[in-house]
């Protein structure tokens, strides 16, 4: 019996022991464990500090671009009031410009010292052989009395004695009476060539057309294809085309009278002062003043292709490049043909006609019509001297 209780003893302390070491070794695992836990929550610290100074930094960063952003806005408030001061200092000194050149063509209308022979009120005319007063009153259509006039005019004792080689004076402005070189009018494409060095403006006009002489005068020279008329005061105009003539040399004709008849539809034009060439369009447009011009499409007033006034002007036609321009219609109508010298080189030699307006179109500001945006884009602002045909005024 005791035996079998030591036994029994024996066994238990055995059980018991050999469940310590398995706590002991539950422990144990559970100590290593924790502690790489540990190491590894050490790591995720260092990691996460790691992160928060770089988000610091990046904090400080974008503190940094914000102070830098704020300089550079303040900046460009700046340029944009200086963009602004420039912008009024331009329009101050354009308008003063404007100002002075309309000074100076004042000047110049009012003062027989700036006077061209063109704009003179009086014609001199150098008498060649077989001319009479007669004749010279006729061609510049001067009336019953017009003798009488040019005799007291330059102290003629006898009318009908005249000599060769004297000057006289007519009272006859040329400039101011001046009229197309062809019957018709002046539409879209009838210049094909404006003026440039060799004096020369080209029409492209119907067939058969008549060709009349642009001012009143005398028949100088006549050869195929070829008239050259002398207005006096050194002025004188030539004509070259293919087609019948109808003058001859020595014969006097008036301002808008038939000199001929085109075969084909080219009319070349020039005009001489003193053997100079001279643009002829100064005399069939009179001077309106100085201008700023622009450039557009037709995408800039908000239409859309699908509307009924996409591509339409206010004059209701379609617009033309480098013929239709807008312009403010209290100070040039719709309809008006204007000269521009400065786009002489252009399509239409220079020539357009307002059928147009815009809402920032006002003043002396002319818009041109372009179809390219880009080339509206490119073409800067440039401050031109504009021209209206003397019909529309």
């Amino acid at each position: 019996m005791d035996d079998y209780v030591i036994y029994a003893i024996g066994g238990i302390l055995i059980v018991s022991v050999a469940v310590l070491f398995l706590q002991v070794s539950t422990i144990g695992g559970r100590i290593d464990y924790v502690e790489r836990l540990s190491e590894q929550n050490k790591l995720d610290i260092t990691r996460l500090k790691n992160e928060y100074r770089e988000f610091k930094n990046l904090a400080q960063d974008i503190s940094n671009a914000k102070s830098d952003l704020k300089r550079l806005s303040s900046k460009l408030e700046r340029i944009d009031k200086l963009k602004s001061e420039l912008s009024k200092a331009k329009e101050e000194v354009m308008l003063s410009m404007i100002k002075l050149q309309n000074q100076i063509d004042s000047l110049k209308r009012s003062s027989a010292f700036f006077m061209s022979p063109l704009q003179s009120p009086f014609v001199t005319i150098t008498i060649r052989c077989g001319d009479t007063l007669a004749e010279i009153v006729n061609a510049y259509e001067l009336g019953d009395e017009g003798v009488s006039m040019i005799a007291k005019l330059n102290n003629l004792k006898n009318p009908n004695l005249l000599h060769i080689g004297e000057k006289i004076k007519v009272p006859y402005c040329l400039e101011c009476n001046a009229k197309l070189p062809f019957e018709g009018k002046i539409s879209r494409g009838t210049v094909s060539k404006g003026f440039d060095e060799g004096g020369w403006v080209r029409f492209s006009l119907r067939r058969e057309s008549a060709v009349l002489a642009s001012m009143p005068g005398r028949v100088v020279e006549v050869k195929k294809g070829y008239i050259r008329i002398d207005h006096g005061s050194g002025v004188e105009t030539s004509y070259k085309f293919e087609g019948r003539i109808f003058v001859d040399e020595g014969d006097w004709v008036k301002a808008g009278e038939t000199i001929g008849r085109l075969f084909n539809d080219i009319l070349l034009f020039s005009l001489l002062v003193d053997g100079e060439p001279r643009d002829p369009f100064r005399i069939l447009f009179s001077y309106f003043g100085a201008f700023q011009t622009s450039f557009y499409t037709e995408w800039e007033d908000g239409s859309l292709p699908e509307e009924a006034t996409f591509r339409l002007t206010r004059a209701g036609t379609i617009p033309s490049e480098l013929w239709t321009a807008a312009a403010d219609p209290s100070v040039i109508p719709l309809g008006t043909l204007i000269y521009i010298p400065e786009f002489s080189r252009y399509p239409n030699g220079g020539v357009f006609c307002v059928e147009d307006t815009g809402g920032a179109v006002k003043g002396r500001l002319l818009d041109i019509y372009v179809r390219n945006l880009k080339n509206a884009i490119m073409l800067s602002r440039k401050e031109v001297r504009i021209y209206v045909y003397k019909k529309d005024r």
